[in-house]
């Protein structure tokens, strides 16, 4: 066989070769874990891995979460209170829990109320217009980006499940079944997540929430706005200087007194010593007649 019948042999057979592994490649979706064989549908690991975005869904409507928080005292909390409960009410909010605590001569309220977003200017408004606000703070939230994200993942977990419940109708041995479903118990859980999660969301992007603090002028405990500066007079001022230049010298003294006590009691120790010392050397000369 000459050169060239050989290196046709030899391409054929590298085309043979390729051929055989493109058949046994798995294609996109494919369990190799199913023992009966078969095709999955494709899940997306992540947000990016969703499926792309129409036209109409790149016009997304913003979803806003508001909270307001006041601090606000009024002559009458109470009546204050009340009269936002009204207010509120006509502007389609509520309140969503209350704590009225009365004491001897004032009463303190805190309580949340839910309110419209687009009403809510309106309301911190009234509230400010019947009362002294003393803090006032509006928080935006912008979940536009997060919201839609998870809207995808839910719309794709959904039709996944549903690959899932005709694949379990051709499913035959009890491994098989069980496989399956092992698959549609994991994404029934993340679908009940995702759609907790939104609906938790349209509550709040639904409502805004306003924390309010209500004080009364009288009550000894309210938040002060304003602090009061009270300069000392020349007079204050000496009084002060000899009271303390006094009182510094007053330590000063005790300092010393206390120091020469210390002195004197450490050094009688020492000289009942060195008395011992002398008196003995005194009576060893005498003994040595010197």
């Amino acid at each position: 066989m000459n050169k060239h019948g050989k290196l046709a042999i030899i391409l054929i057979l590298l085309f043979t070769l390729c051929l055989a592994a493109a058949c046994r490649a798995p294609e996109p979706g494919y369990d190799s874990d199913y023992e009966g064989g078969g095709y999955y549908p494709g899940e997306p690991s992540d947000p990016g891995n969703g499926p792309p975005l129409t036209a109409e869904q790149t016009q997304f409507e913003q979803k806003l979460i508001r909270n307001a928080k006041m601090d606000i005292q009024a002559k009458d909390s109470v009546a204050l209170y009340d009269a936002l409960t009204a207010y509120a009410g006509g502007l389609g909010g509520y309140v969503h829990s209350n704590d009225i605590k009365h004491f001897t001569a004032y009463s303190v309220v805190t309580a949340v109320f839910k309110i419209p977003p687009q009403k809510l200017d309106d309301f911190m408004k009234f509230a400010g217009d019947n009362g002294e606000v003393i803090n006032s703070s509006i928080n935006t939230q912008n979940i536009t980006e997060s919201y839609y994200d998870v809207q995808i993942r839910l719309q794709a977990k959904e039709e996944s499940l549903k690959a899932y419940s005709a694949l379990l109708d051709e499913a035959k041995t009890i491994n098989e079944i069980m496989n399956v479903q092992n698959h549609i118990d994991r994404i029934t859980e993340d679908i009940e997540a995702l759609k907790g999660k939104l609906k938790l969301w349209d509550s709040q992007v639904g409502m805004a929430t306003v924390t309010l603090n209500i004080r009364q002028e009288n009550d000894p405990t309210k938040i002060k706005k304003d602090i009061n500066w009270s300069a000392l007079s020349f007079s204050d001022m000496g009084y002060l200087i000899k009271n303390g230049f006094v009182g510094v010298i007053t330590i000063l003294v005790t300092i010393v007194q206390y120091i020469l006590i210390a002195v004197l009691v450490c050094s009688i120790p020492l000289i009942i010593l060195f008395g011992i010392l002398w008196l003995r050397k005194k009576r060893i000369r005498k003994n040595r007649g010197e």
